[in-house]
């Protein structure tokens, strides 16, 4: 004897909201160039090579970052102010300007620091709290009991 499906009715209470995280500062401080000398080197004495390569770890095209389009400072600053809002990184734009053009080789490092951290970071996910209420319209059944050797076919178990 088949049994009807089962139907239950789902009740939603509360609808989910998503909250955005705060804002956070930067991992690394604009001078902290001697945190790690394998990225503060070669941004002090290639710094366009350097951002190419930075671009490239961006999968952005190289091309930019060389004065005959928009110059290495200009590039810096957008490079800086998607990575930081991407991120949800405190600043603002007028910080990623003064940075990339008076602190070059500095931010240069902060961003590529920045990102080297968060390679090695898990993401955490956005919290998520709905409230649902299951109410069932069909009364739960007893599972089927058979005797030893007799196998039911046709029916989950």
């Amino acid at each position: 004897m088949a049994y009807p499906p089962q139907q239950s009715t789902v009740v939603i209470t509360q609808q989910p909201t998503v909250s955005m995280p705060m804002k956070r500062p930067w991992g690394s401080g604009l001078g902290a160039c001697f945190n790690d000398t394998g990225i503060c080197l070669p941004a002090t004495f290639i710094p366009q090579c350097y951002q190419c390569a930075v671009m490239a770890d961006f999968d952005e095209d190289c091309c930019v970052a060389w004065p005959c389009c928009l110059g290495p400072n200009m590039t810096l600053l957008a490079l800086r102010y998607h990575f930081r809002n991407k991120h949800n990184i405190q600043g603002s734009l007028m910080n990623d300007c003064c940075a990339a053009m008076f602190c070059y080789q500095c931010a240069l490092c902060q961003l590529m620091r920045e990102h080297k951290n968060m390679k090695y970071q898990v993401p955490s996910p956005i919290p998520i709290n709905p409230v649902v209420m299951v109410q069932s319209s069909v009364p739960q059944m007893a599972p089927l009991v058979t005797q030893p050797g007799v196998e039911l076919t046709g029916y989950d178990q």
